[in-house]
């Protein structure tokens, strides 16, 4: 079956002068002409004859999809929750986020899988399923043959699980009961040992086996749910692959733990205390009872391994011990479930992946995108949500091959072939922002801007504050966009950019404009200070680092206000553009004075206690932030970005007669910003090191800091 499989590949052997179908060999006198013959589409041709140039002794075949893109993706795409993506600042900026109304709900992507995973957009799903956007030396990996391969070794496993705890490292794992064992006493397997023997059983690749641990529990420390054996309700079960994570670890976890009704009894035995025959006996129990096994111990004095266990007799619940030689597991799984050390997991599970994917989903791109036309569950069966997961796990492969020195070794690639991807790429200049105006009527605005040269159409996406994510608003074929349905007491922001078609591809401008912001409604308690208008426009209107007072209208600045060192912390959180949002490494508060993690500055002293820009891990959150304290924290802001000017040590603050009331600490802050024209003091010549910062003046020097460091839209 599967010799038929591989007759649709379109391959070619050079052979006697007869060139039949089979695999393309170096030996042609023109390649290009190879790879046509091999099924390959023109616009397939020029990437891979550069490859081949480079890595001569690769193997590329064809696999004819029989479908469009547009097809593939339609159909990859049903539901839109079968391809998910993470939510993170350059998946937002990429428009990779599905926005359909299923999707999008009151303002909000519908999580799909854990905190932060959404249903991946249209666009998304085109780009990672097109193999144009992958065939260089690095992500083409995706599409690398996923068989066994004797020339790989365990100096190529090591490198790449480089970095993590399986490194050189033997087997450790953790019983239901929390305690520490080590696999094959003393000490005698190692964890790319396990992973060289997996490939070896399953008849996988053992690169690929361990990209995939790579890809699911990687990490300098075991402490992914697979791999920790201390998750919550499953302690003591391990998952490497992550197989049956529908939804989440818990899934994966559930299905390594298999149901533990399977055990019973070989014969008349007792239940003890302890793993010791020396320990109390509890009950004897008759063969074939059935027990819940819970863990093992290690190999005990006694010479024996012993399974902690449950079970009920008589009416009566008993917990304790049972020497392993004495029950036995009357089932027919052939994956040696409950995977109770990483062992298991590691051995069984590539079992189980070569079992359900091998026939026609030999590749990590046919295992995320089954595309395949052999598949009898094509479009299904895919094994895993996420978009980008093969691409990821090929750039894992690319790495260790590159640190094993084995790149140029022989290695096969089936790459998918789609219809419709040819047209000539359309370059498209950004839209330009400063040609932006805006009329805003009551509850609708009209957005206007330069037209972009060769552009078919435009995308406009809408930011509301004070909080929110992007959104597109809406596609127009003109060079203007009627928004609807605004709040008249919210800022907004907005970005645009150009596209144009060409064949099946829709070729953008390189990225969306910078941000153009404008607001329904102006502050109306600002009166008192005339000439700020610019820093208010920086801070609250072309960005929202500083929100109104009075939620939900927003129409209070309160300008005298004191700022505390939550929330200045926290705007200057938002100018680094919240890089902890969802994604915050803190599951329990590194400070003695913050409980709350839910609080609306956590996150953001998180990041600045991580950042070095606060360093006290007492932040008193509700003092109000002091003036040298804001210019401390600027500082050590601007230098963390490689953006303090040294210059600034020349200026002179003994021209302020209160200079020696500044914190030894704050003194370079403080010369800094005055020298950025930050903090430049009073009227009367003070500069009040010890005040507080008002909003007003916090205005100021954030629209100061803004155009020093390039942040946001001034």
């Amino acid at each position: 079956m599967k010799k038929r499989i591989l007759s649709m590949l379109f391959s070619i052997i050079i052979c006697a002068g007869i060139i039949p179908n089979g695999f393309i060999t170096a030996q042609a006198a023109s390649y290009a002409d190879e790879l046509r013959r091999a099924g390959f589409t023109e616009e397939y041709i020029a990437p891979l004859v550069e490859l081949h140039n480079k890595y001569p002794n690769w193997t590329f075949q064809a696999l004819q999809t029989n479908l469009s893109l547009d097809e593939a993706a339609a159909n990859e795409r049903t539901p839109h929750s079968q391809q998910n993506i993470q939510k993170t600042n350059s998946n937002a900026a990429n428009g990779y986020y599905c926005d359909c109304s299923k999707c999008y709900v009151n303002g909000k992507y519908k999580i799909t899988e854990g905190k932060s995973w959404v249903a991946a957009s249209e666009k998304a799903v085109k780009y990672y399923l097109n193999p144009l956007n992958f065939l260089d030396e690095k992500y083409i990996f995706q599409f690398e043959s996923t068989a066994y391969n004797s020339a790989h070794n365990q100096d190529g496993v090591e490198a790449i699980i480089k970095g993590t705890w399986m490194q050189k490292a033997h087997i450790q794992y953790l019983d239901s009961n929390g305690v520490n064992h080590w696999y094959d006493p003393p000490h005698g397997k190692y964890y790319s040992e396990a992973i060289m023997e997996a490939a070896k059983q399953s008849g996988l690749s053992a690169y690929y086996l361990a990209s995939k641990i790579m890809q699911e529990v990687g990490g300098a420390k075991p402490t992914a749910g697979g791999a920790s054996g201390s998750y919550s309700g499953y302690k003591g079960i391990y998952n490497y692959y992550n197989i049956g994570a529908n939804t989440g670890v818990k899934d994966g976890l559930k299905w390594a733990s298999l149901n533990a009704s399977g055990y019973v009894t070989n014969c008349a035995c007792k239940v003890r205390q302890g793993p010791s025959t020396s320990t109390t006996h509890l009950v004897t129990l008759p063969t074939g009872t059935k027990v819940n096994y819970k863990g093992a111990t290690s190999k005990q004095s006694d010479g024996y391994v012993w399974y902690s266990i449950s079970a009920t007799y008589n009416g009566r619940n008993y917990d304790g011990y049972i020497r392993s030689d004495l029950i036995n597991y009357n089932s027919n799984d052939k994956y040696n479930r409950p995977w109770t050390n990483p062992y298991l997991s590691i051995i069984n599970g590539a079992k189980w992946i070569a079992n359900n994917y091998t026939s026609t989903q030999s590749t990590g791109y046919l295992q995320k995108f089954n595309v395949n036309p052999a598949s009898k569950n094509r479009f299904e069966h895919e094994y895993m949500a996420n978009v980008q997961g093969a691409a990821s796990e090929a750039a894992i492969q690319y790495n260790a091959y590159k640190k094993a020195n084995i790149l140029s070794a022989p290695k096969t690639f089936l790459i998918p072939i789609y219809s419709g991807l040819a047209g000539t790429p359309i370059d498209l200049d950004y839209v330009d922002k400063n040609t932006f105006t805006v009329d805003v009527t009551g509850t609708s605005a009209l957005i206007k801007w330069k037209a972009v040269d060769k552009a078919q159409g435009y995308e406009i996406r809408l930011l509301s504050s004070p909080h929110g994510e992007w959104t597109v608003a809406g596609r127009t074929n003109t060079n203007s966009y009627f928004l609807k349905g605004l709040t008249t007491t919210h800022n907004y922001s907005i970005q645009i950019r150009a596209y144009a078609k060409s064949g099946s591809t829709t070729y953008y401008s390189p990225g969306w404009s910078y941000s153009f912001g404008f607001r329904t409604m102006k502050f109306d308690d600002i009166g008192d200070y005339p000439g700020y208008e610019e820093y208010l426009n920086y801070t609250s209107i072309n960005n929202d680092f500083i929100m109104g007072t009075n939620p939900p209208e927003y129409t209070h600045f309160s300008p005298a206000e004191a700022l505390t060192r939550g929330m200045f912390i926290t705007i200057l959180y938002r100018m680094a553009g919240e890089p902890y949002k969802n994604n915050n490494p803190h599951n329990e508060t590194p400070f003695d004075d913050i409980d709350d993690v839910e609080a609306y500055y956590y996150d953001a002293a998180c990041w600045a206690l991580d950042k070095k820009i606060t360093t006290e891990t007492h932040f008193a959150p509700e003092n109000a932030v002091t003036r040298e304290q804001t210019a401390a924290f600027l500082y050590r802001y601007t230098d963390m970005i490689g953006k303090i000017d040294s210059r600034y040590k020349n200026t002179d603050l003994s021209k302020f007669p209160d200079s020696n009331n500044i914190s030894e600490w704050a003194v370079e802050p403080i010369r800094w910003a005055n020298y950025e024209n930050m903090i430049t003091g009073t009227m009367q010549g003070y500069i009040y090191p010890k005040n507080a910062t008002r909003r007003i003046h916090a205005a100021k020097i954030l629209c100061g800091f803004g155009k020093t460091c390039g942040i946001g839209n001034l």
